[in-house]
């Protein structure tokens, strides 16, 4: 659990040093850039709050199933983006991209929180 949540912050951290200058290249303003970097932790604080509700409907196997796959999928989608050459699709991908990553990362944080407390209920 903990690699994977570290490999859920790696993936996360890939994307401040490229995501903005490939940005900045095709001629997406800065202001779009933040916020497109925003939506990460937005959807992280969604997806942790209503993760927990929702995790004994769901189960947690089906949960991180779902954070890994959008966390992939952000990733391939972010990989994609240096071959897109309009702005307006550059922008509406990294918006879907970020927003599913973060939204990922969220359900997986619960999820291995969930599955700690329950495995060592006398070391919380």
């Amino acid at each position: 659990m903990t690699t994977i949540t570290t490999l859920q912050n790696l993936s996360l951290s890939q994307v401040g040093p490229f995501f903005p200058l490939e940005a900045e290249a095709i001629g997406v303003e800065l202001k779009m850039i933040g916020f497109i970097i925003s939506l990460n932790p937005i959807f992280y604080i969604i997806a942790s709050l209503t993760m927990g509700s929702r995790l004994q409907k769901i189960g947690r196997k089906s949960a991180f199933n779902l954070g890994l796959t959008l966390i992939l999928l952000q990733l391939l989608i972010l990989g994609l983006l240096s071959k897109i050459v309009s702005v307006f699709w550059f922008t509406a991908l990294g918006v879907v991209a970020q927003s599913m990553g973060g939204f990922g990362a969220g359900c997986n944080t619960t999820v291995c929180f969930s599955m700690i407390t329950t495995c060592f209920p006398n070391d919380k």
